[in-house]
């Protein structure tokens, strides 16, 4: 579902045909991931921060709406999976993205952190408005329009001092999808 140029320049988001009957709350952070897209330029560290994001954004849906997390499609089973990884790369209730209490995917295959996922060597490309205001809605409101954001260690940085959900929203969405939360206190 990559956003790909058109004709008048703009940039165009094509949902897969075999996701045309999910629940558009599925599909959200797909096009919030293309939407923070905005040239052909991606890198690892772009796929981080927007993994990181869109993994947030399901947690969202899924707290406000729990049956979407068990809806059983396709989606909903990459959706859970992105998002355990993601709950799972923290330090009890902190989230984090590259360290863990445990590996990622409980019996499964071995991956120590969510940012094991996306192989390190970018120097970072350049953000857009989008990521900006995304950004600056999870800072405290008096740096927020001072903000510039890129997809760099910078913005990496503050997506660790601030991950955007409350420690109750974590368990909560945890819960949820079933995890253990035993240690999230």
């Amino acid at each position: 579902m990559p956003a790909a140029p058109n004709d008048n320049g703009r940039r165009d988001i094509l949902v897969n045909d075999r996701y045309r009957f999910e629940d558009f709350r599925l599909i959200s952070p797909l096009i919030f991931h293309e939407i923070l897209h905005h040239d052909n330029k991606s890198g690892p560290t772009e796929e981080l921060i927007l993994h990181a994001l869109d993994s947030l954004v399901f947690a969202q849906q899924i707290i406000s709406t729990p049956h979407l997390a068990a809806a059983g499609t396709e989606l909903t089973r990459i959706q859970n999976t992105v998002l355990m990884a993601r709950i799972n790369s923290g330090i009890d209730s902190h989230l984090t993205l590259r360290a863990a209490n445990a590996p990622i995917f409980p019996n499964g295959i071995f991956v120590p952190n969510f940012s094991a996922l996306y192989p390190e060597g970018s120097n970072g490309t350049p953000g857009n408005i989008a990521l900006v205001a995304i950004m600056g809605n999870m800072q405290n409101p008096e740096t927020k329009n001072s903000m510039i954001a890129d997809f760099d260690s910078d913005t990496l940085a503050r997506l660790y001092e601030n991950q955007g959900l409350a420690i109750n929203q974590i368990v909560r969405a945890a819960v949820i999808l079933r995890l253990n939360v035993d240690n999230y206190y």
